[in-house]
């Protein structure tokens, strides 16, 4: 799952919404998933519905590439 996110958006750092999560995680997930809440960067579902439909919250930050085409975007803004 990561790396299919990863590939839709190469300039992000993936991670799951921990606050959100602590307050939200639902224990119906482990009908389907089995979460490794020891692996700090793994995604899973907070919920899950009819066994099917999984729900997630994720948060993106700027990865080195994220920062870099700020940077030569601010370089073109000032030209």
């Amino acid at each position: 799952m990561k790396e299919l996110i990863e590939s839709l958006f190469p300039w992000a750092i993936v991670t799951i919404d921990h606050e959100f999560y602590a307050e939200n995680f639902d224990d119906n997930v482990y009908e389907v998933f089995t979460p490794d809440f020891d692996d700090e960067e793994a995604i899973y579902p907070y919920d899950v519905y009819c066994a099917e439909i999984s729900y997630y919250r994720l948060e993106l930050s700027l990865n080195d590439l994220g920062k870099a085409f700020l940077v030569v975007s601010d370089h073109v803004d000032q030209l």
